[in-house]
């Protein structure tokens, strides 16, 4: 039990009574959604991140050049480091300035602030699926159209990412939406866990693929990641659903199993706005969640920069090291969750 302003709140993850019968999680729906949240997951990160990196390889090295250094040696050194990491790799041809691509990195998350405030409550009203599902389907399409408005207008570029934010926000709070239908009380913070774990791994797979496509043609990137995004939102119209009764393929005994963790008296009840707004462990979770997020956003759009620039490695090389920190990060959070988890609940 938690207090907030003198209010008890149960929380989501209590063990399960002795009535309930357990049904296994192996072969089960709610593992097939737990598997198409950590999938739709690494979806999002990768057509998050991976411009962060292509951008890189797209505008044409010049850009890079004009670099203000005090001293004639400093700046041969970052000439010449620059040139050195652009040899034998596909150089670009996208004509935009520093200035402009600092500012294209940011407009999607513009777009993602907009739009993620209300996006829970959207999805509690009509159902998590279709945003969970148009969240990755139409990102995809906008993803894939990068390459084309590149070459024609920045600020068409622009408007693009900025789209992607918007819809992109509406991913997480359908996410977690479903998960209150199909995930058991007893499971639900491991299988949150599981999804969640897609945001590290999507950033891992996304660095490294790039460097191997824009070796090829950076227009490669936006084009296979896209495909492989939007088939996999198609595919989830026959794997995720709203509700137990929608679902054509759920046995009457994870049916039982998944109900009897639905209470109705519970969902009915009023969210108690006032207590939230006036506890003060909440707004410490906020501030703890929003820096988080702050570092890893940065950390994300001028790591790949940062090795390129700064240090001079290659775009295969920072494809590598810039993916090797959210590689330690999936390994913390196998490590610590068992921990946590045992110190919430038991």
């Amino acid at each position: 039990m938690r207090q907030i302003q003198g209010e008890a709140f149960e929380l989501e993850q209590t063990p399960a009574t002795k009535e309930e019968t357990h049904y296994p999680l192996f072969c089960s729906v709610r593992l097939t959604y737990a598997i198409c949240a950590f999938l739709a997951m690494i979806m999002h990160l990768c057509m998050r991140n991976i411009f962060n990196f292509t951008i890189l390889c797209m505008v044409k090295p010049e850009a890079e050049v004009n670099v203000k250094v005090s001293g004639n040696e400093s700046a041969k050194f970052v000439y010449t480091t620059i040139n050195n990491s652009s040899s034998n790799e596909n150089l670009g041809n996208i004509p935009w300035t520093r200035q402009e691509e600092f500012a294209i990195q940011a407009t999607f998350y513009y777009g993602y602030l907009v739009t993620l405030p209300f996006a829970g409550r959207l999805a509690d009203r009509f159902g998590g699926k279709l945003f969970f599902i148009h969240s990755v389907t139409i990102q995809a399409v906008l993803f894939m159209l990068i390459p084309i408005f590149a070459h024609i207008s920045y600020i068409g570029t622009s408007a693009i990412r900025l789209l992607q934010g918007l819809v992109s926000g509406f991913g997480n709070p359908a996410l977690y939406q479903l998960f209150s239908t199909w995930a058991h009380r007893t499971e639900r913070s491991t299988l949150v866990a599981f999804a969640y774990g897609g945001y590290s791994v999507g950033t891992l797979i996304a660095f490294p693929l790039s460097a191997l496509l824009c070796r090829y043609n950076w227009e490669l990137v936006f084009y296979t990641v896209g495909i492989v995004a939007l088939v996999f939102g198609i595919s989830c119209h026959w794997l995720v659903y709203n509700t137990l009764e929608e679902h054509p393929r759920l046995s009457e005994a994870e049916r039982a199993y998944l109900k009897s963790t639905n209470d109705e008296k519970s969902m009915s009840k009023s969210i108690p706005w006032t207590h939230i707004l006036k506890s003060a462990p909440v707004y410490a979770f906020i501030l703890t969640h929003t820096l988080h997020s702050y570092g890893l956003i940065v950390f994300a759009l001028m790591l790949p920069r940062f090795l390129k620039e700064a240090l001079g490695f290659t775009l295969s090389e920072t494809g590598i090291y810039a993916s090797t920190p959210f590689l330690g990060g999936i390994i913390a959070k196998i490590i610590i969750f068992p921990t946590c988890r045992q110190h919430l609940y038991h």
